[in-house]
């Protein structure tokens, strides 16, 4: 399916939102509760350069590059792989099997993603949005935490203790990656660090890595650590 032209003003952008809107009225993300995200904030961007691009895969530095010299020039990184598993929409990942049985080109974690359509629900999808936090309750956690990333201590809105080119945006960042969008699984974390461990490992309170969430970091280990941990698994009855 070819491109169509992305939108170079914001009137070009509500023409095309306005399609996206009347393609979702009626349709399964509608009857799933699925929210449309903010007129101009990133994750509409996001939909819109995605829609754009309909069952084609994109990659998501481009759509970042792409927001930040027309849009918002301060964004963080764009987490397009989020608007799938997380927020319901029917955008999947590179390595995944779409709906017509095809794969989509890259790997989990390429930073390529593709849009079915627009009416359609995330298979695997599942709606916490009922113990999910409110605005009001985000602003209470990130005060909890000094309005900083608990991983690195980035400040929100100044610059980035990871990389200062970037003004800290505080993301919502999973304690447990495979876990919901309630309080508890909750800490701030700016979007360096959001993005640099993604599902890979198990926070704290505090921000610290706990446990591992990914065989990606044991793969990514020393043939000595990967050694011991084979012996540890060899000896854990759990497993027998």
């Amino acid at each position: 399916m070819s491109h169509r032209p992305l939108p170079t003003t914001l009137q070009e952008c509500d023409v095309i939102w306005d399609e996206m809107v009347s393609l979702y009225s009626g349709s399964k993300l509608e009857e799933s509760k699925i929210r449309l995200p903010t007129k101009y904030t990133g994750a509409f961007y996001q939909l819109i350069y995605l829609f754009c691009h309909l069952q084609e895969p994109v990659h998501k530095d481009d759509v970042q590059t792409w927001i930040r010299e027309n849009w918002i020039s301060n964004c963080g990184d764009q987490q397009i792989r989020h608007l799938g598993p997380q927020q319901g929409f029917s955008v999947y990942r590179g390595g995944e099997l779409l709906p017509n049985k095809s794969v989509v080109v890259g790997h989990a974690r390429s930073g390529h993603a593709m849009m079915w359509d627009f009416n359609s629900v995330f298979p695997a999808w599942k709606n916490h949005r009922a113990n999910a936090l409110t605005t009001s309750d985000w602003e209470t956690k990130k005060s909890l935490y000094n309005f900083c990333c608990a991983t690195c201590g980035s400040r929100e809105g100044e610059p980035n203790r990871r990389n200062s080119v970037y003004i800290t945006t505080l993301q919502k960042g999973h304690r447990d990656p495979h876990g919901d969008m309630s309080d508890s699984n909750i800490i701030p974390q700016c979007q360096e660090c959001n993005q640099a461990y993604r599902d890979k490992a198990v926070f704290d309170e505090q921000g610290l890595v706990c446990a591992v969430a990914s065989p990606e970091l044991v793969l990514n280990a020393s043939i000595e650590v990967r050694k011991k941990i084979l012996q540890i698994l060899q000896k854990d009855s759990t497993l027998q």
